[in-house]
C-alpha cells in the first residue's frame, strides 16, 4: 500500500516538472524565432545596399572617376619620351640673335601688319621672289630689300601668267598684297603650318639653293584651299633669310 502511494507521488512530481518546462520553453522559443526572422530580413537588404553604386553620395561617386582619370593622365604623361615630341624646324636664323620661332612670327606679323620696312629686314641679298602661280618660274618678279621696304609705293607690275589660261597677272601693289601675300579671305589663325614639306620644297627647285620652307594652308570649305609658302635660304653670315613667297590654291595646281 505504502509503495503504491509513493509511486503515485513520484508520477505527480514528474508531471508538475514537465508542465513547468513546457510553460517556460514556449515563450523563449517564440522570442528566438522572432529574432531569427528579424535577422533574415535585415540581411536580405544589407547586400544590395552595400553593393549598389546608387548608395554612394554624389561627392563620393564623382570623386572616384576623377581620381582614376588623374592617375591615368599622370601615367600617360610619365610615359612620354623626348623622341615622341615633334622635331624642331632646322632653320638657323641669326638676325637679332633670336630663335627660329621668333623670326617666323616676326615675318608673318610684319607682313600682316603691312610693316614692309621691318619685313624687308628679313629679306636676303638675292632679293624676294614673288610667285603667284603655285611655283617659282622665270616670269617671277624679284624685288630687292629696298623695293620690298617701299612695296606699296611701287608701280603696277606683271607677275607672270595664270596657269592654264595664260592670262597675264598684272597687279598694283595693293592688288597683289590682298590676293597673293595676305589674301583677304585667308584665316591665318585657322591655318595649318608645315615645315620643309616635300611639295613646298619642290616649288623652289632650280631657283633657290638648299631651300627651307614654312607654309600656311587654310581651307575655307571642303572644296577650297589656299597655301602661302615662305621660302628661306642661307645668306652667309646672316644665316637663313627670306628669299621667296609662293602662293598656291586649287586654280594653280
Amino acid at each position: 500500500m505504502k509503495k503504491s502511494i509513493k509511486m503515485s507521488l513520484l508520477v505527480v512530481l514528474i508531471l508538475i516538472i514537465a508542465c513547468t518546462v513546457v510553460v517556460l520553453w514556449s515563450p523563449w522559443k517564440k522570442q528566438q524565432s522572432a529574432s531569427s526572422q528579424s535577422s533574415l530580413v535585415s540581411s536580405s537588404y544589407s547586400a544590395p545596399l552595400s553593393s549598389a553604386p546608387e548608395s554612394l553620395s554624389s561627392s563620393e561617386s564623382s570623386a572616384l572617376p576623377e581620381s582614376s582619370a588623374a592617375d591615368s593622365d599622370s601615367s600617360l604623361a610619365s610615359g612620354l619620351n623626348p623622341e615622341d615630341q615633334p622635331d624642331s624646324p632646322d632653320l638657323n636664323f641669326k638676325p637679332s640673335g633670336v630663335s627660329y620661332d621668333d623670326i617666323m612670327i616676326n615675318v608673318l606679323t610684319c607682313l600682316l601688319s603691312r610693316d614692309m620696312s621691318s619685313f624687308a629686314s628679313y629679306v636676303g641679298s638675292q632679293g624676294l621672289r614673288l610667285s603667284p602661280t603655285g611655283s617659282m618660274t622665270e616670269q617671277d618678279i624679284v624685288l630687292s630689300a629696298d623695293e620690298v621696304a617701299e612695296f606699296f609705293q611701287l608701280d603696277s607690275k606683271i607677275y607672270g601668267t595664270y596657269p592654264g589660261s595664260g592670262e597675264t597677272i598684272r597687279c598694283t601693289p595693293e592688288e597683289y598684297y590682298t590676293r597673293y601675300l595676305a589674301p583677304s579671305d585667308f584665316n591665318f589663325s585657322a591655318a595649318t603650318t608645315a615645315y620643309n614639306d616635300a611639295a613646298d620644297l619642290e616649288t623652289a627647285a632650280g631657283f633657290v639653293s638648299n631651300p627651307k620652307t614654312v607654309s600656311y594652308e587654310y581651307s575655307p570649305s571642303a572644296m577650297e584651299w589656299m597655301r602661302l609658302i615662305m621660302v628661306y635660304a642661307n645668306d652667309g653670315d646672316r644665316g637663313d633669310v627670306l628669299c621667296g613667297i609662293v602662293y598656291r590654291d586649287l586654280t594653280t595646281d
